[in-house]
């Protein structure tokens, strides 16, 4: 669900991002404690225009929905997942070129 096409590789959501670098590198999560503002000059960095995350909708998370929508965050689509237990939406903040 791309809106557009992004420079380097796909980045993926903070918290994925996180745990695959836990797997690589077999050490402290170097993500954890990172503010969003670094996780998103990280993904300028290498190239990114967007960082995209999901946010649980179905349970509600409203206190997650509101963190992100202060970040710049905007709703690009959602989906039911889980044989129809979960629904989420997903977010993405664009970074102006």
């Amino acid at each position: 669900m791309t809106t557009g096409e992004s420079k380097g590789p796909p980045l993926g959501a903070p918290d994925e991002i996180a745990a695959r670098a836990s797997e690589e590198i077999l050490g402290p999560n170097p993500f954890v404690g990172l503010r969003p503002q670094d996780i998103f000059a990280a993904a300028k960095q290498s190239g990114h225009d967007r960082v995209v995350c999901e946010v649980n909708i179905n349970p509600p998370n409203p206190i997650s929905e509101a963190f992100h929508a202060t970040m710049g965050f905007v709703g690009v689509g959602q989906a039911t997942i889980h044989n129809g237990t979960k629904s989420v939406r997903y977010l993405e903040r664009a970074f102006l070129r």
